[in-house]
């Protein structure tokens, strides 16, 4: 098995500071406690309030599995206000999307749960303040696009998109409730640039389970996991894109790990371009976390071919470089097509050159409002824990 060093793109992978802060929240006994305590001596954390945002959104984690095991440390009453932070917030999230499916399945318009409120469904999670599910995600069939909107401005949400879509289905729609809750309503399962796999694609597998006495559909535990690798791995200015896949993954893994697939991960992997990311996460995680991964099953990915449309998504650090990678090759000049066509598969509907057109002035338009937000209001640093996070009593 490689080792940490020979993974092949290491760059989207937990620092090895963070590595200490996943451990304290899912290792077991002293070693845990160990963790915590090396992590606070690696980042020169003295007392809570020098903790930075991303790291809050793992300390939650820290917190269950501490008192799950009746561990202590000095740091838990902060970490219990903290826990408790986040379980008020996502209680108010979970109820506005609770209501949204409520209408929806009442209209006969069927969505499946993706992201953090499926593992929270799903039971991977043990409760609301675990982690800080900052958005509620759906991923709908085209075809009921315009009765999505219909419904979710019935019952007072509105397009959070600073430049709507002139048809829907051509991307993923924010959408914001009248608490400030923010929902992402999806027509694909996996982000634009992997192959488009819609709702009939994860309906055979998913399966429909009670949350708070309402029924959701969600993911089973194989998509759930090949998800977690993917899609959770999203850039973020604080850069916990590099952990929190991971805290997903982990959980998916110990939580259900005997109810997952292993020949059909291998197999739409491969069929989906999405091997290379999830071999190089599992390899991790088994590597450096002992994840429950079967060594038949990483050897044999170690040994498929991998093409070069797997690996781009995620040498994209920026949008300068992603741009410098696709003019150095002459199959990118298409590029602008192909992303239209992308669109356009995602709505079910055959590219045209007017649409075309239209899609890409659009494009332009949302570049041109992006440009300007930016100049007029600078990016900021994410406010630090002790700025936006409750201290206890």
């Amino acid at each position: 098995m490689r080792s940490r060093c020979q993974i092949e793109h290491p760059s989207l992978c937990p620092l090895p500071i963070q590595e200490w802060l996943l451990k304290a929240a899912f290792s077991e006994g002293p070693s845990a406690v160990d963790a915590l305590a090396a992590w606070k001596r690696a980042a020169g954390f003295s007392q809570y309030s020098d903790i930075d945002f991303a790291s809050s959104r793992l300390l939650p984690a820290v917190y269950r599995n501490f008192r799950r095991q009746g561990l202590a440390d000095a740091w838990l009453p902060q970490l219990s206000a903290l826990h408790r932070y986040h379980w008020l917030r996502n209680v108010a999230t979970q109820r506005s999307l609770l209501e949204a499916i409520h209408e929806l399945s009442h209209i006969g318009c069927e969505s499946i749960v993706v992201g953090g409120f499926a593992l929270l469904a799903g039971k991977y999670f043990d409760d609301l303040g675990d982690r800080p599910f900052l958005e509620s995600e759906l991923l709908i069939s085209v075809k009921d696009a315009a009765t999505v909107e219909r419904t979710l401005r019935s019952i007072g949400w509105r397009d959070a998109a600073a430049v709507p879509a002139p048809v829907a289905g051509w991307r993923s729609e924010w959408w914001r409730g009248p608490n400030g809750q923010s929902l992402r309503v999806h027509y694909r399962w996996l982000p634009k640039s992997f192959p488009v796999a819609g709702i009939d694609r994860l309906r055979k597998y998913s399966k429909v389970v009670e949350f708070n006495g309402v029924p959701l559909r969600i993911p089973d535990a194989t998509d759930l996991l090949l998800h977690a690798c993917i899609a959770h791995r999203r850039p973020a200015r604080d850069q916990s894109h590099r952990f929190l896949w991971a805290a997903s993954t982990l959980r998916v893994l110990q939580r259900n790990g005997d109810r997952l697939d292993w020949d059909r991960l291998r197999y739409e992997s491969s069929t989906l371009c999405t091997l290379f990311p999830l071999r190089e996460s599992l390899t991790y995680l088994a590597s450096v976390f002992n994840a429950p991964v079967p060594q038949s099953w990483l050897e044999a990915a170690q040994d498929a071919n991998v093409r070069s449309l797997e690996k781009r998504p995620f040498y994209r650090c920026t949008r300068q470089w992603s741009r410098l990678i696709q003019s150095s090759s002459l199959a990118a000049l298409a590029w602008p097509w192909r992303d239209y066509a992308a669109a356009e598969q995602t709505a079910e509907r055959e590219p045209s050159a007017r649409g075309l057109i239209q899609y890409w002035n659009w494009h332009l338009h949302c570049e041109l409002v992006r440009a300007w937000s930016s100049h007029r209001q600078p990016e900021t640093q994410p406010p630090r824990a002790a700025e936006s996070m409750p201290h206890a009593a």
